[in-house]
């Protein structure tokens, strides 16, 4: 249940953002920056799950690659959806339609990434801050911890 209410929220956000931000005036700005936090969110909690395990890397390219390229896909397909006669207040539901069965494959395909490693859970630290003090890099000053 906490999990809906937290999609519940972000959605709530993003919708108030948007209208918020097609009203214009003074309110635009703060629009812009509300619509944001449901990004971010988003952001820190699917690389708080990953980070750690042996395919963070890919996932999180991949994760950035899909935040820059997902506007203009969607625009794009937006686009296509009103030439190809589909009415502008059917378009979102189209969209969605189609948009919501891939990040169900997605979030299915996440979870079957392999899990952390063993040192990630003995680490007092996040991961990946154990990893840069564990095995500094050249020609940087870490103190290492006790063994």
């Amino acid at each position: 249940v906490p999990a809906v209410l937290v999609l519940g929220a972000l959605l709530s956000t993003v919708a108030w953002a948007v209208f918020a931000f097609a009203e214009g005036g003074p309110l635009s700005l703060l629009a812009i920056g509300c619509s944001c936090v449901p990004l971010a969110l988003m952001w820190s909690l699917t690389y708080r799950f990953v980070e750690g395990r042996r395919a963070s890397d890919v996932v999180g390219a991949f994760l950035g690659s899909a935040i820059v390229l997902g506007a203009g896909l969607s625009k794009g397909f937006g686009r296509w959806l009103l030439y190809s006669g589909v009415s502008p207040w059917n378009v979102p539901l189209c969209a969605a339609l189609v948009a919501v069965p891939a990040f169900s494959l997605f979030v299915t395909l996440l979870g079957r990434t392999p899990p952390p490693t063993a040192t990630v859970f003995k680490s007092p630290q996040s991961s990946l801050r154990a990893r840069v003090h564990d095995h500094p890099w050249p020609r940087m000053h870490c103190r290492r911890r006790p063994a």
